[in-house]
């Protein structure tokens, strides 16, 4: 007889083909701050952070026998500081301070920022606040009358900060 036609895959196997594929292109965050990663902060001064490998939105197609599906994964930002203030969103890629610019208070305003309010250290304190960065991707995928989500894969990187009062 003659061999049997092969048969397509359903969606959401083609979209799980290229899920792989799309997972190994995300990167986690590399960070830049001010003031840099290892220098201890100042109460009352900002720090920004920057992630330097920034990725946006990734889309990616695949076809199969004829099942094509596309994906689109988007990227959002967040900073933790730590200190228990809760996290924050922040515009990717973050924010870095520019020499010669505005002064670090007025980059700060809408950064990727945060102001400690208090040093570490001191009684009942860590010896630096257990800071991170994350950055969260939804997945979504649509294709051959179907579509599905995947996720949401985090990349977390940490962001320890030790902060010192200046007299």
């Amino acid at each position: 007889g003659t061999p049997a036609a092969p048969v397509p895959p359903p969606p959401g196997v083609v979209a799980q083909l290229l899920f792989a594929r799309v997972k190994v292109a995300m990167d986690a965050p590399v960070l830049v701050s001010d003031p840099p990663v290892g220098v201890s902060s100042v109460v009352n001064t900002p720090v920004l952070v920057e992630v330097t490998n920034w990725q946006s939105q990734i889309t990616d197609s695949e076809c199969v026998l004829g099942v094509c599906v596309t994906m689109t994964a988007t990227p959002t930002l967040n900073f933790d500081p730590g200190d228990g203030s809760g996290p924050l969103v922040c515009d990717p890629p973050g924010s870095r301070y520019v020499l010669g610019g505005a002064s670090l208070a007025d980059q700060a305003v809408g950064a990727c920022a945060h102001t400690y309010l208090q040093r570490t250290g001191a009684a009942g304190r860590p010896d630096a606040w257990p800071g991170s960065v994350t950055v969260t991707w939804d997945v979504n995928w649509a294709g051959a009358g179907a579509n599905g989500v995947f996720g949401p894969l985090v990349f977390t990187a940490p962001f320890a900060r030790s902060v010192e009062e200046v007299s």
